[in-house]
């Protein structure tokens, strides 16, 4: 438990005590469907919504139980690490891209230029030379969670929330899938399920391009195997033809 409060969204977020969440989704991505965040009790917490379908920079926005937009999640185009920023309030209430800088809380980079890293480099926008992370999202046992760190994950860092899939929650809610996040006290859970979303939208980000990769790994495959076949019968034909020229003629 952290020592002292982790607001990073706002006090309102922060409870004495600690929290846990449910969160269910029926699609894959932020640009397709949307996620919903409830209490135990069933009480709608937050939803996660996809922003503009059209748009060419996909986004997210998280909305409270009232329906106020509280977050907008918004991919970073042109960066070497897959990179989300979050800004608070809707990136429709500002009338420039430099007044939405000034509304930036955080920023969520893949800690590898690789996909399949299973680690995520949190930092806050006061800490714009980002030397140090602020927090640090690891990817549990058989893929199944997450991990949220106070710190860079490692030995001297708090451990403020966990994720993980409910299978038993999944097949009564009969949901697409079903998270049950965990949140210490004094903890921003506001924060915490930003975090959690963009961990599995990065997450099954990577998964896509994995699998996109080896379906081209296949075709290239095949394709070289067929060409192969051509060569090779084109050779036994040529080779055919040359025993035929050259044998005595009757």
């Amino acid at each position: 438990m952290a020592a002292h409060p982790v607001v990073v969204v706002g006090p309102e977020f922060v409870l004495p005590h600690a929290l846990d969440l449910i969160i269910t989704k029926k699609h894959w991505t932020l640009n397709s469907g949307e996620f919903k965040v409830k209490d135990l009790h069933g009480n709608i917490v937050f939803t996660v919504e996809a922003g503009d379908p059209f748009s060419m920079r996909p986004r997210g926005i998280i909305r409270d139980a009232a329906g106020n937009i509280i977050l907008t999640l918004r991919l970073k185009r042109s960066t070497t690490h897959s990179r989300w920023e979050a800004f608070r309030g809707s990136e429709d209430a500002v009338a420039s891209e430099d007044q939405l800088r000034q509304r930036l809380l955080f920023s969520v980079k893949n800690s590898s230029v690789f996909y399949s890293s299973n680690k995520l480099d949190v930092f806050l926008a006061s800490n714009v030379q980002e030397n140090v992370k602020d927090f640090r999202v690891k990817q549990g046992f058989f893929e199944r969670g997450c991990a949220i760190y106070l710190g860079d994950g490692r030995a001297n860092s708090i451990l403020i929330a966990q994720t993980l899939e409910n299978q038993s929650l999944k097949d009564i809610l009969r949901s697409g899938d079903v998270y049950v996040v965990s949140v210490s006290a004094n903890v921003d859970f506001a924060f915490i399920t930003a975090l959690t979303v963009l961990f599995h939208e990065i997450h099954e980000t990577s998964h896509r391009i994995h699998e996109t990769s080896d379906s081209a790994a296949a075709i290239d495959a095949a394709n070289a195997a067929a060409a192969n076949v051509v060569v090779n019968a084109a050779a036994n034909a040529a080779a055919i033809v040359a025993i035929v020229n050259s044998s005595p003629s009757c």
